[in-house]
């Protein structure tokens, strides 16, 4: 679960920036999905399963969101319950 998180704070720090929000959100997903892919703990649609859980549940542009990362930040423990639960619902199916 801790190496679930910390691939997806890594991946969340390495996010892009766009002008464009539809394709902004799409290079966004994907740097995501291959972040979290990339480190061999999770396949790809645990990946875009939990992106996915998080967009919907928790905040629809959570991978902008610096304070999301501030591990002093009431964001971060938010982020990390809705992480948690993504990696629980995404495993199950």
């Amino acid at each position: 679960m801790q190496k679930f998180l910390l691939i997806v704070l890594i991946t969340l720090s390495g996010c892009t920036t766009n002008n464009n929000k539809n394709a902004q959100f799409e290079v966004e997903r994907l740097n995501y999905i291959a972040g979290c892919s990339e480190s061999g703990e999770f396949d790809e649609n645990t990946c875009k399963c939990s992106f996915d859980y998080l967009v919907e549940n928790f905040k629809t542009d959570f991978y902008k969101d610096p304070e999301v990362l501030d591990e002093t930040n009431k964001k971060y423990s938010e982020f990390v319950v809705y992480s948690k639960k993504a990696y629980q619902l995404c495993t199950k199916k």
